[in-house]
């Protein structure tokens, strides 16, 4: 094929640069101390692999403390719904006052209120506990460990977070090239088989390692970038 054998010769004089497609830090989102580590120094991950593990315990604690407070603001919602009935009896019988039943049914309300803040507490809860078991983002090779057994971890948001590890994909892969300006227009116009100044992109490539002799790798470019 005339039209991959050009940009070959592109990529064997520019002697590309061999760089993955995806890199991923491993960071935690909460913190706390380091448990376990489930994986070796440049071990081929998958995704979903567990690869660290921060001690649950303080977590588990907060969600049942969140648990237990979600049952009694619902013990909360079921007495404050019985006196607000029983109120309703006597309100009709003018036994009590329009304001001591407004009271009533005030919390009732704050009641209910108090069961949503609670389950929304017991949903953060699962979540951080979640959080403690940092799995593999993508598949790929992963680095050495940046943090040993029983370290602080520092997690969250924020820009102050511990990095753990590093994953970078194999497969696909990318090879990054530079070139001159004359080199560019003429590759252009080689892709476009005409003398008009055209892209690069989506152009079929093949490509050698440095110890082969023949472009026996394909490819296809990405696009040009304009550094």
């Amino acid at each position: 094929m005339p039209g991959v054998n050009r940009p070959s010769a592109l990529l064997n004089c520019a002697r590309p640069r061999i760089v993955p497609v995806d890199v991923v830090e491993v960071r935690a989102r909460v913190s706390g101390y380091l448990d376990r580590i489930h994986f070796s120094d440049g071990q081929i991950v998958k995704q979903g692999d567990l690869l660290f593990t921060i001690d649950k315990r303080p977590f588990q604690n907060t969600l049942d403390q969140a648990r237990a407070n979600l049952e009694t603001a619902k013990s909360n919602v079921v007495f404050t719904q019985s006196d607000l009935a029983r109120g309703q009896q006597l309100v009709r019988e003018r036994t009590i006052s329009e304001q001591i039943y407004e009271q009533r049914a005030q919390a009732f309300r704050n009641a209910q209120a108090s069961v949503a803040a609670n389950e929304a507490m017991v949903r953060q809860a699962e979540l951080d506990l979640e959080y403690t078991e940092l799995r593999a983002p993508i598949t790929g090779r992963i680095g050495d460990r940046r943090v040993t057994q029983g370290n602080l971890v520092t997690g969250g948001a924020g820009g102050n977070t511990t990095l753990l590890a590093t994953i970078v994909s194999i497969d696909p892969i990318r090879f990054e090239f530079t070139f001159d300006e004359g080199a560019l227009l003429r590759y252009q116009r080689l892709a476009s088989g005409s003398s008009e100044v055209g892209g690069l992109g989506g152009t079929a490539v093949r490509l050698k390692l440095l110890d082969e002799t023949d472009f026996s790798h394909a490819g296809r470019m990405d696009f040009v970038d304009n550094v």
